[in-house]
């Protein structure tokens, strides 16, 4: 364990807040991508151009509000948006509202200031507030009191039905959209109150439904001021701008919460924020070509500005002969808790043994104050092969994992009022480690996340890590108009497939053909002859291995279907395909898809095999995608090794028909039932894998029925057939 057990989902550190995701807009091709964001490692992956480092840019943007320059010409929105759920509960809560960082931000320092003046008053119902504070063991300055007087106070004209009734609701478990962009050539900055359906009650639900049919009903007049230009004729809900803000959330995933209203915003030209910071900001560590953080202040560091800071600040300790007088023009960021850098260090160390297995005793190498004026020390410095060396003088994956820890326990260095949760961005993690060590990686990360209570967005390539059941993983890919779609792939469905001999990861060979097949023999023996082939085409060979194995293919070939965009061919190991094939043939000339599915149905007498084929075709049928069917192929012998040597397989026997005939005339018993065992148990038949690719080498050549079922994947692959 790297910190002390917490509880998880809420940062044990006194955080106020907890993230739930993002809606980003920036950079393209971002448009409205929706990102689920909560503790652990989160793994972004697809195939390369697809925008998984884009996505990361987007968080990034999100957290910091550093968008790069825009020009003034272009209007349209560049605008990410941070979901963040209120912590009400326990002393994290109190810890802030007491240290006044949560009462310092905007919203509530301006409704503090205002809530009670004016024509207000007479529109609260005060008498509601004592209860309120009593009820929620709480003070005047709890967010949620200033939420729901905020409510009270306004018949918002910003949705169908959610008027004062609903106030104590939503500020009850109060949610904020935290935005940070340019609008229309000027930098934005501003907070939403959101709604969040999952959780709320059913007159709440019914409320944001009726909203989301008012939008689109051109007749549906609302009590809301919602007037033409003249002022005199009320329009439908439908006409006010607020209905579009609206109709762009309707298709957010079930997670999202729905953005409301703004509770505060500001804005300025983008020229004269160049060099500053938005109102609102995050923090956040990048870990790509180069290694950054960017403090709550809006400052961004990398280590040697970090390490100027420490010069700075430890001046006494690092040169004993007496204080230096740097005079820095601004302050360079926080500083260390009581534990300084003796603290910094141990953390980073022992972040970077939890990430990569090794030890790399990173420390800070002085010098001396003239070594400090000439710019050649204080650097980072870490052992490599017992020697102390720059980390600038490791290799790029050393110096690149230093820099990235040193960063992080600079972080968790600081106070707990200065660092709000971090969320640590990185691109390919796998960058110049081989696959036993990525797999350690993993692992690693998942324990700094855990510990910490810290959020780990990768985009990667590594089965190892988009593999590893404790990642969560989300797949990235292209909508027809080009925009960026990230869809979190369920454990479930990647448990599932994983059994299935196909784990996430296979997603990213691209296949053009998936060749389903009985069993491993089927497997070996194709792959050994056709490797080049298949791998060339992009053909995966995907066995149905034993009984158990089948039978969870029968009952989950829809993920199949789900989450691979191959065709398939189905083939049999012996003359039974007929009635498959008439089926596909059926379906494609157009008859009944009911009396096909019927005709499948009533099949008697199928093997676990066969089973599987027609479950294959039925979903396919049910589900509208008979178009994912290339072909139905049999082979003319009852099994694949029938087409191997058969006195190399089965000591002393003479030919395959005639141990078909001698198994038949056996007695039928559970044990004799399958040719295979029944070799083995009787006639020592050996079907290992080095008896098998041996009888092949023997062979005089390949099969013509094993080069036309090649032939068939490859002319499916290149689009000739289906």
């Amino acid at each position: 364990m790297i910190e002390e057990e917490h509880q998880p989902g809420w940062h044990p550190s006194g955080h106020w807040f907890r993230y739930l995701g993002f809606r980003l807009s920036w950079p393209p091709p971002l448009r409205g991508t929706y990102f689920r964001l909560e503790s652990g490692v989160h793994a972004i992956f697809g195939p390369n151009g697809v925008g998984k480092t884009k996505v990361l840019e987007g968080l990034r943007t999100a957290l910091d509000g550093r968008v790069p320059d825009v020009p003034e010409s272009e209007k349209h929105l560049h605008l990410n948006k941070v979901f963040l759920e209120l912590n009400t509960d326990g002393q994290a809560f109190w810890d802030s509202v007491e240290s006044g960082l949560l009462s310092e931000h905007g919203f509530f320092v301006a409704f503090r200031e205002h809530r009670l003046q004016g024509d207000e008053v007479s529109r609260l119902d005060e008498a509601e507030i004592p209860r309120l504070l009593m009820e929620w063991q709480s003070v005047p300055d709890d967010p949620r009191v200033a939420i729901y007087l905020y409510l009270r106070r306004t018949d918002s004209w910003h949705a169908l039905g959610l008027r004062r009734e609903f106030a104590e609701e939503i500020a009850a478990a109060p949610c904020l959209a935290v935005s940070n962009g340019v609008r229309a050539g000027r930098m934005y900055s501003g907070t939403d109150l959101c709604l969040r359906e999952q959780g709320a009650s059913p007159s709440l639900r019914g409320a944001i439904a009726r909203t989301f049919e008012s939008c689109e009903d051109p007749h549906v007049v609302t009590d809301n001021d919602v007037h033409d230009e003249s002022g005199r004729e009320r329009l439908p809900f439908g006409h006010h701008e607020a209905a579009y803000n609206w109709r762009g959330q309707k298709d957010r995933p079930p997670w999202a919460p729905i953005v409301w209203f703004d509770l505060l915003h500001s804005g300025e030209e983008l020229r004269n924020r160049r060099d500053s910071a938005p109102e609102v900001l995050l923090p956040v560590l990048w870990v790509g070509d180069e290694v950054e953080y960017t403090h709550r202040s809006g400052n961004r560091y990398d280590v040697d500005a970090v390490i100027k800071k420490i010069a700075q600040q430890y001046a006494y300790s690092l040169w004993p002969q007496g204080k230096l007088d740097l005079r820095p023009g601004h302050s360079l960021g926080p500083y260390l808790d009581s534990e300084g850098l003796t603290g910094l260090f141990e953390r980073a160390n022992r972040y970077y043994e939890t990430i990569l297995g090794t030890s790399i005793e990173l420390t800070l190498e002085a010098g001396q104050p003239t070594d400090l004026i000439e710019g050649t020390h204080p650097f980072l410095a870490g052992k490599d092969h017992d020697t102390s060396v720059p980390v600038s003088r490791m290799s790029a994956t050393q110096e690149r994992w230093a820099k990235a820890v040193f960063l992080l326990a600079w972080h968790e260095s600081q106070s707990i009022h200065d660092r709000p949760p971090l969320v640590l961005l990185i691109d390919e993690p796998e960058r110049g480690l081989m696959a036993g060590l990525q797999r350690r990686v993993s692992k690693g990360l998942a324990d700094v996340s855990e510990d910490l209570g810290m959020p780990i967005v990768v985009a990667s390539h590594s089965s190892a890590l988009i593999d590893d059941l404790s990642v969560h993983t989300h797949r990235c890919s292209r909508r027809s108009d080009g925009s960026v779609c990230i869809e979190e792939v369920p454990t479930s469905d990647r448990d599932q497939l994983k059994k299935l001999g196909v784990p996430e990861s296979e997603q990213l060979a691209l296949y053009k053909v998936i060749l389903l097949v009985e069993g491993l023999h089927e497997e070996m023996l194709l792959e050994h002859t056709f490797g080049n082939e298949l791998a060339e085409h992009r053909i995966k060979v995907l066995p149905m291995r034993g009984t158990r194995q089948i039978r969870l293919m029968a009952a989950e070939v829809e993920l199949l279907y789900q989450h691979f965009d191959a065709p398939f061919v189905l083939l049999l190991d012996n003359t039974r395909s007929g009635p498959f094939r008439r089926a596909l043939e059926e379906v494609r000339s157009g008859q009944d898809l009911a009396e096909v599915r019927r005709t499948l149905t009533e099949l008697v007498s199928l093997t676990d095999e066969e089973q599987v084929l027609r479950s294959v075709l039925i979903k396919a049928i049910d589900s509208g995608r008979v178009d994912r069917i290339a072909e139905v192929c049999g082979l003319t012998k009852t099994d694949i090794v029938e087409y191997l040597p058969c006195d190399h397989l089965v000591p002393g026997s003479e030919s395959w028909a005639q141990l078909r005939e001698e198994h038949q005339a056996e007695p039928r018993s559970l044990q004799n039932r399958d040719f295979k065992r029944w070799l083995a148990n009787s006639k020592d038949a050996d079907f290992g894998t080095e008896s098998l690719l041996s009888a092949l080498d023997e062979s005089d050549a390949v099969h013509d029925d094993w080069v036309e079922l090649i032939n068939v994947c490859i002319d499916v692959a290149q689009g000739q057939v289906g």
